[in-house]
């Protein structure tokens, strides 16, 4: 029986390492921060249209989601300024996802 075609380990790596530098891109400089201390990112909270939608999301896409909203946590300016509102819309070409979001003020009192 002839061995079946499978994805290389070394592509997946290289894969992965291509996907993180292009994070870091969209995210801009990232702060420094001391040893051991991971920057600081923004809370994300999802609305009522976002929540209905997860449940319709296939793992695979879900994973790509959470990339995304990652890379907005960390980088809140990412994505287009929607015109004449609050929004903004980015579009990861990579994994394919788009996220329309807006930023407000946290107030921890």
């Amino acid at each position: 029986m002839p061995p079946t075609a499978r994805p290389s380990p070394e592509k997946d790596v290289l894969r992965e390492e291509a996907r993180d530098a292009h994070l870091e891109r969209l995210a801009g400089e990232q702060p420094r921060v001391l040893p051991g201390h991971a920057p600081r990112r923004s809370q994300v909270v999802l609305v009522e249209p976002a929540l209905s939608q997860l449940p319709k999301l296939t793992a695979t896409e879900t994973h790509r989601l959470d990339r995304a909203i990652v890379a907005i946590s960390v980088n809140p300016e990412l994505g287009a300024p929607v015109p004449d509102t609050l929004l903004r819309d980015h579009v990861d070409d990579i994994d394919g996802v788009r996220v329309v979001h807006y930023v407000t003020p946290f107030d921890r009192s």
